[in-house]
């Protein structure tokens, strides 16, 4: 969740451990005047934000990025994951529909990721990012 303020914006994110909102990170820009919109790409990995004078700022929104072989790992949350496969430039998402962090990813036949929760096995095919 983000929310826009004066010269600022906050973005939470929801503890399903706890249940409860914890603050994430407080951004602010000076002579920005006033926050008027805010959006988040359907994937989360990017805000967008505009302002009263017509300026439109896009950042960054993930928690860690890495490589793992020809795959970059884009973690937006803990429960989801963005998978690039560089050598044919395609997309998928590992997200946990229960909420829970994905700790271990694994890839398989150059075709399928396979992530670990402690209650749950994900499995999606990065071809198609068909997610079972």
């Amino acid at each position: 969740m983000a929310l826009g303020n004066f010269n600022r914006f906050y973005v939470y994110n929801l503890n399903t451990k706890r249940g409860q909102w914890e603050e994430i990170t407080c951004k602010q820009i000076e002579n920005y005047y006033t926050v008027t919109s805010i959006c988040w790409k359907n994937d989360g990995a990017k805000l967008v934000t505009g302002n009263l004078c017509g300026s439109v700022d896009i950042y960054d929104a993930s928690v860690k990025k890495f490589k793992k072989g020809k795959y970059l790992l884009n973690y937006v949350s803990p429960s989801q994951v963005l998978i690039l496969n560089e050598g044919t430039n395609k997309e998928s998402i590992l997200k946990s529909f229960n909420g829970l962090e994905i700790t271990k990813i694994n890839f398989y036949n150059d075709r399928y990721a396979v992530g670990n929760t402690f209650e749950t096995l994900i499995i999606t095919d990065i071809e198609t990012n068909k997610t079972s």
